[in-house]
């Protein structure tokens, strides 16, 4: 037994070592191209028709980066993106459209049947004579300091309109074909919150988004620099965020009409010129930095009735408690978790999770995922005369498209019952 124990760990660690899709770009496990440069990816599915998911990311230490950002998704043995017929193996050729900052690799991350596999990318400094620079600060009560580290994201040619139809949770080819003419380039700050990013010079007055991210976006005493659209027909300077102190605190507790707290509810604060979001803690309260103005403050929660409510915020903190109306799909709904469970594992998950339903006394009539907003991304599929059923899901929705990373919750319901179960997406 112990031999046969030793044997298995050898053989885990031999697979884990040298990969199990055995996936190269460019015929190797690293690269180094240009901006631009067509990258072949390979790999071997671990069963014939398979669906792997993929992602392309960024490990930028101290730095975090919204996943969104990042394309990612799911790709099929023979499918629209694989060049070989349905065989187990995979082939795509996409453009290296993701510059990461100075000495950072990207990384392409392949998952299929639990065992992931990955490429590294390196990139040659640019040769252009466009740039955008500029400076990431923070406001101080006495002398601004510089943002360090920070990183600097520019969409590369895009237009508002480009950005009105480009859908951060869409397929992974649609994500491709958007990125394929709109390069993502970053950069890091200096120590002295300097950045410069090198763009092409292919496109005489390039329209670009720019938009900083740092630790900063995270902190309620920090309010974070809009996004600027510039031209760039040179070396473009004086593209500069600062990162502002707030006016005041919008703060709060979200509770049932049975005064329990509410965690995981979605609380906006929306102006004509600034939005703010925050989610509610176990406790259910929520707090975040506000600039003076008139604001509208939304309320949503899965189970229960959205409110709304205008406030003012001038100089001085607001609390707003709110009371939300649970929401019963029937009148003669009854709760009975006892007799109606739900397992999921892993949870939280990255790229699927295994769900088990088991209903002691009544038949299972149906099973959604909702959205925090009560929106059902996915229906699962119930067989008929069922009390228990196993499903796994793949963090798509509907039609197929990957959602977005955070919380959903998956509701059940028979005859006479319903429960829900708490699931989170992480990447």
């Amino acid at each position: 037994m112990k031999k046969s124990i030793v044997l298995l760990i050898l053989v885990l660690a031999i697979s884990s070592m040298f990969g199990a899709h055995n996936m190269t770009v460019n015929g190797a496990e690293s690269a180094t191209v240009t901006l631009g440069e067509d990258l072949i990816i390979n790999f071997d599915f671990e069963s014939v028709g398979n669906t792997a998911t993929i992602e392309l990311t960024v490990d930028i230490p101290l730095i975090d980066i919204p996943s969104d950002i990042f394309p990612s998704g799911e790709i099929t043995d023979g499918g629209s993106m694989d060049t070989t017929p349905v065989d187990g193996s995979f082939e795509m050729v996409i453009p290296a459209f993701i510059k990461p900052p100075s000495g950072i690799p990207l990384l392409i991350v392949v998952t299929d049947e639990g065992i992931t596999d990955t490429v590294t990318i390196n990139f040659i400094d640019l040769e252009s004579t466009f740039s955008i620079s500029g400076n990431v600060s923070q406001e101080g009560s006495y002398f601004d300091s510089p943002v360090f580290p920070a990183v600097v994201v520019s969409m590369y040619n895009v237009s508002i309109m480009d950005l009105a139809g480009f859908d951060p949770e869409g397929s992974f080819e649609s994500l491709v074909d958007f990125f394929g003419e709109h390069y993502l380039i970053t950069e890091s700050t200096s120590l002295f919150g300097n950045y410069e990013l090198v763009i092409p010079d292919e496109v005489p007055n390039a329209p670009c988004f720019v938009m900083p991210y740092s630790l900063l976006d995270s902190q309620e005493d920090s309010i974070s620099p809009d996004p600027a659209f510039v031209t760039v027909n040179g070396a473009l300077t004086g593209v500069d965020f600062m990162y502002t102190a707030p006016d005041a605190t919008v703060s709060g507790t979200i509770t049932s009409s049975a005064n329990e707290p509410i965690a995981y509810a979605v609380v906006t604060l929306g102006s004509d010129e600034n939005t703010y979001e925050a989610i509610t803690a176990e406790d259910g309260t929520y707090s975040f930095g506000v600039m003076n103005g008139n604001y509208s403050l939304d309320v949503y929660a899965f189970g229960y009735s959205t409110y709304s409510e205008d406030i003012v915020v001038s100089d001085a903190d607001v609390i707003v408690d709110v009371q939300l109306i649970y929401v019963s799909n029937s009148a003669d709904s009854v709760e009975l978790t006892n007799q109606l469970t739900i397992s999921s594992y892993p949870n939280p998950f990255t790229n699927s999770a295994n769900l088990v339903i088991d209903s002691k006394r009544e038949n299972i009539l149906s099973a959604n995922i909702y959205n925090i907003k009560g929106q059902c991304v996915k229906t699962l599929p119930v067989r008929n005369n069922s009390k228990e059923q196993a499903f796994e899901w793949k963090g798509n929705n509907n039609s197929g498209e990957k959602v977005a990373d955070g919380i959903y919750f998956l509701k059940v319901n028979t005859k006479t019952s319903s429960t829900q179960k708490k699931l989170t997406i992480i990447k």
